[in-house]
């Protein structure tokens, strides 16, 4: 089928094994089992020694067989060959998810070398830290790590050019049961496939919108500390978190994989509103910036305010580095009146600057101006 409304098709596909276990011997599937959860770093030189001999054996096979071969040696290749069968586009992009393990990264490496032998230029190996089934600590931050990417890579700007389809055919049950959600909203099509089957089954789109504001506007302050990196215990910081948006590991609490979707949609919006009270009591603001906050137009530019606010607020509470957006710095040669420091907020157009000065313990935000 061609798409009717979109040039571009995006495909999502999860990595798995099988193209490592799919006719392997007993031995090397015993050792492709005990392995499965480790990192290359934890691998012994005969470990290693094995697994790239296995790898170049099958890369070798991979590229010297036909599609009908291929097929049968990949649950992932099987699903995207009937994935591109399905919907014809001009142009194609893959992103190749893998686990953050020494056999995800090889096994998607092979199925980026087939792609790429087929002609295919865009291929995009991704994984997050913690993508692992070993530990479930790690396992849920790395799903909302893996929200964060989603977002970021497939934003509205991009699903509305591209036709994005979730392939699950490959992949670990419990990375794609999470995608499977998810891909309601990020995807247009989430697909599975028999392994002897060329036939795709398809879950559309939900066509709803996740528009729960409320639920993070009450969280808000919580949401806005997560996002830089402050330390929140649930039972004695938030005793009555809500837990479609937050969850509890070792007496932490971090964003659930839909928190973290639903922060990313509203985020904007509600830190545009209004110069929100600072994290850190040892953040002032003055009358001035607020003034000058509610002065300007540009909603990107309010909300940039409140990032920069925040960031600041983690470093002088806990020291934690302000990104380089948000570059915050001793003022160099003459001071700007009483203010000592700045720290950046836009580069758009004209470039916005926050500037302030320290009073004993205390940072005095004093006025939001141009670059120097």
């Amino acid at each position: 089928m061609t798409l009717q409304k979109h040039n571009v098709l995006i495909t999502l596909s999860t990595c798995g094994t099988s193209v490592l276990t799919n006719g392997a011997s007993a031995a090397d599937r015993a050792l492709l089992t005990a392995l499965a959860n480790a990192q290359e770093k934890d691998l012994s030189q005969e470990d290693a020694r094995r697994v790239n001999a296995l790898k170049e054996q099958r890369c070798a096979a991979l590229l010297g067989a036909d599609i009908n071969v291929q097929r049968k040696m990949s649950a992932e290749l099987n699903g995207l060959y009937s994935v591109l069968e399905r919907w014809n586009a001009p142009a194609v992009s893959h992103i190749l998810l893998h686990t953050d393990t020494a056999l995800g990264s090889l096994c998607a490496s092979l199925i980026d070398r087939v792609l790429k032998s087929n002609g295919t230029t865009s291929v995009e190996m991704a994984s997050v830290p913690g993508l692992r089934t070993s530990n479930l600590k790690d396992f849920r931050f790395a799903l909302s790590d893996l929200a964060k990417y989603l977002n970021d890579r497939l934003d509205d700007e991009v699903r509305k050019r591209a036709f994005v389809v979730f392939n699950l055919t490959g992949g670990f049950k419990s990375i794609n049961a999470y995608l499977q959600a998810v891909g309601m909203y990020f995807a247009d099509r989430c697909v599975f496939q028999f392994e002897s089957s060329h036939e795709l089954m398809e879950l559309p789109r939900l066509y709803v919108e996740i528009a729960d504001e409320r639920a993070i506007r009450e969280s808000l302050s919580i949401l806005r500390k997560l996002s830089v990196q402050y330390p929140v215990k649930g039972e004695g910081d938030l005793p009555g978190y809500d837990s479609q948006l937050l969850f509890e590991m070792d007496g932490e609490l971090a964003t659930t994989p839909w928190g973290e979707i639903l922060w990313m949609k509203h985020r904007k919006k509600l830190l545009s509103e209004k110069v929100e009270k600072p994290l850190s009591l040892h953040l002032v603001i003055s009358g001035a910036v607020a003034k000058q906050f509610n002065d300007v137009k540009d909603m990107e530019q309010r909300y940039r305010v409140n990032c920069a606010l925040d960031h600041l607020s983690a470093y002088l509470d806990y020291g934690v580095e302000c990104p380089r957006a948000y570059q915050f710095k001793e003022i160099k040669g003459t001071p700007m009146g009483r203010s000592t420091h700045e720290m950046y907020l836009w580069s758009d157009g004209a470039t916005g600057r926050l500037y302030g000065h320290f009073e004993s313990h205390n940072f005095i935000a004093d006025t939001i101006g141009d670059h120097l």
